[in-house]
């Protein structure tokens, strides 16, 4: 499953189940026997879609690359090169 698509699924999913959660209200109000469904499948998408959420989580902090380490300039050497330049100007 691509990046973006598991992203765009997981918050689909949490907004589906926002929606079961206000039905299940609405249809408990109104003491329908199908309101235990709707909560059931708030529950059901709710876990699903935070899952897809931590899941895309750790892809992107797996990509992130720590720079820091790399970039171990000495910045004596940058600022001889640049008054380098500058007197040469």
């Amino acid at each position: 499953m691509l990046k973006n698509s598991k992203f765009a699924v997981a918050v689909t999913m949490l907004a589906q189940s926002v929606i079961f959660f206000v039905l299940f209200i609405v249809t408990c109000i109104k003491k329908k026997s199908i309101a235990g469904a709707f909560l059931a499948l708030s529950a059901v998408e709710g876990a699903a879609g935070l899952s897809l959420l931590n899941c895309f989580k750790k892809e992107v902090a797996a990509t992130v690359v720590d720079m820091g380490e790399e970039l171990d300039v000495d910045d004596a050497a940058i600022n001889d090169s640049l008054s380098n330049s500058h007197n040469e100007a």
